[in-house]
């Protein structure tokens, strides 16, 4: 095996594995699994917008599993639902075999 075969298979039983990191999330209707990084969660007063904050997660798929869902990583400024929360897909990155999404929404 190959280091690049190693890594998809990292990916499948370690990262995105609801016995490891990942949890069970709501993505546009659909359910999959996901690490959301609650530490970036941080709700910041917009200088322009006076009670309204901005609001950031990042969310790591399985690019497999995600592209059998939804057809290929999320474009950024597309919406995207994320367990009820519509945000705006900021920053997408492929990262050998998952997706990496900057998700951002204004909160009042």
């Amino acid at each position: 095996m190959n280091l690049r075969e190693q890594m998809k298979l990292d990916v499948k039983q370690t990262f995105i594995n609801p016995n490891e990191f990942a949890t069970i999330h709501t993505v546009d209707g659909v359910q999959i699994k996901a690490v959301v990084s609650e530490g970036t969660d941080n709700p910041h007063p917009l200088a322009y917008a006076e009670g309204v904050s901005l609001v950031r997660k990042l969310a790591h798929f399985d690019a497999v599993e995600f592209d059998i869902a939804f057809g290929g990583i999320p474009r950024e400024g597309i919406r995207l639902t994320l367990d009820g929360v519509a945000y705006t897909v900021v920053k997408s990155s492929d990262d050998c075999g998952i997706y990496a999404v900057t998700l951002e929404v204004n909160v009042d």
